[in-house]
């Protein structure tokens, strides 16, 4: 099977997909906010993103991650909770 595509830029653009062989990559800025990127991830139907800043790669950002951050797990139940 021949790949006649041209390869992709060595920098990827922020904030945009980037088709790659039949596949695409999210890209996310390093200062993009929890709630910025859910709604990202979401409108983009993607569950992974790389977060970049200045063309450095300095990780990958996963949909679970954004939803720890904005729910955190319950307390376990053997912690006494304060009254209101």
């Amino acid at each position: 099977m021949r790949d006649d595509s041209p390869d992709p830029p060595s920098l990827l653009p922020a904030g945009e997909p980037l088709p790659r062989r039949g596949c695409a990559v999210l890209v996310l800025p390093a200062g993009t906010s929890v709630p910025s990127a859910l709604t990202t991830l979401r409108t983009t139907r993607n569950h992974l993103a790389v977060v970049t800043s200045g063309g450095s790669v300095h990780g990958v950002l996963t949909l679970a991650d954004v939803l720890r951050r904005l729910f955190p797990p319950a307390p376990s139940a053997g912690v006494a909770r304060s009254a209101v």
